[in-house]
């Protein structure tokens, strides 16, 4: 399956990236809706914030693997909040404080039912701060 590669950059930071469902697939198939695959790839683990802004009716998925076998799921929202808790409008999708561990992971954005359109997609990553013993 076809990804978008989304920018990490120095792998800690603040991110946004726009796409549009309408204009692809449903490799994903979870969902009747279309849907887009993001990858992203880290080379040491970190904490992910992340949350959609549409006009729509957004789901987030998290896996570990694309295709076939999909990997676990770790991560999903439909109706969420941004990284400062504020409920999100229009039922956009938000999940926060999630650790994403070293390597690819793979980000789809999709709709509820068979909504689907243009969105920004923002993310946060932060070094995992360890609790002391």
């Amino acid at each position: 399956y076809s990804a978008y590669e989304v920018n990490v950059g120095n792998e800690r930071g603040v991110f946004s990236v726009r796409g549009d469902t309408s204009t692809s697939g449903n490799p994903f198939a979870i969902t009747p809706a279309n849907d887009q695959l993001l990858r992203i790839t880290l080379s040491a683990p970190a904490t992910l914030d992340v949350y959609t802004v549409a006009g729509w009716d957004t789901q987030l998925f998290i896996h570990a693997g694309c295709g076939e076998d999909w990997g676990d799921r770790l991560g999903f929202n439909d109706d969420g909040s941004n990284w400062d808790g504020n409920r999100l409008p229009d039922f956009n999708s938000g999940i926060n404080d999630m650790p994403l561990p070293a390597g690819t992971s793979f980000i789809i954005v999709s709709g509820y039912a068979t909504e689907s359109g243009a969105y920004t997609l923002h993310y946060r990553l932060r070094d995992i701060v360890q609790e002391a013993p």
